[in-house]
């Protein structure tokens, strides 16, 4: 209906709404099991970077006293669809050469589950020093929202980075391809 210009300015913004559609059960299923999986090994190396002794079983971190399960509700991808979904709209409002685009989309994934990992490495040097109650409750629900936003920030700073590199520093507010 609007020809071929029309649909490379709609590209973007149809691409976007994938984002709506779930993954398929099996596939969504298999990628949690490898998130946690790699999740669990990242946090272990975190909970003995402080010097805590630490067992990896599995998805189950055994720090002596207690045992703490890596389940699927803590695989990332909580995080990852959403922050992919931003990093998207980022890189579609972005000015900048394609490859830079590229990379601050593609960078969602290793930034959502290095982040994750650290989380869970946090959490369980918090058990070994304060007790089981650091993995429960109110407070684990307020690391997950502080990993996200500590992730959109990173997201934010590599683009920072970025526009730093290129030879025409822009101000950072107009590289955006939107008017404030």
């Amino acid at each position: 209906l609007l020809g071929l210009h029309g649909t490379r300015l709609l590209m973007a913004p149809l691409a976007y709404l994938l984002f709506m559609v779930p993954l398929p059960n099996f596939l969504l299923f298999n990628l949690s099991q490898q998130l946690q999986l790699l999740s669990s090994q990242i946090g272990v190396a975190v909970v003995r970077a402080f010097d805590v002794s630490v067992h990896l079983e599995g998805n189950v971190i055994d720090l002596g006293v207690y045992k703490l399960q890596v389940v699927e509700a803590c695989s990332g991808l909580n995080y990852l669809f959403p922050l992919m979904s931003f990093g998207f709209l980022l890189a579609c409002l972005y000015r900048a050469p394609f490859w830079q685009r590229a990379v601050l989309f593609l960078s969602t994934a290793p930034i959502t589950i290095l982040m994750n990992s650290f989380r869970i490495g946090v959490i369980g040097v918090l058990v070994d020093r304060y007790g089981i109650a650091q993995a429960e409750g109110f407070l684990h629900y307020f690391e997950g929202w502080v990993i996200f936003v500590s992730c959109t920030a990173i997201l934010l700073l590599e683009m920072w980075l970025l526009n730093w590199s290129r030879r025409n520093h822009e101000p950072f507010r107009e590289v955006f391809g939107v008017d404030f």
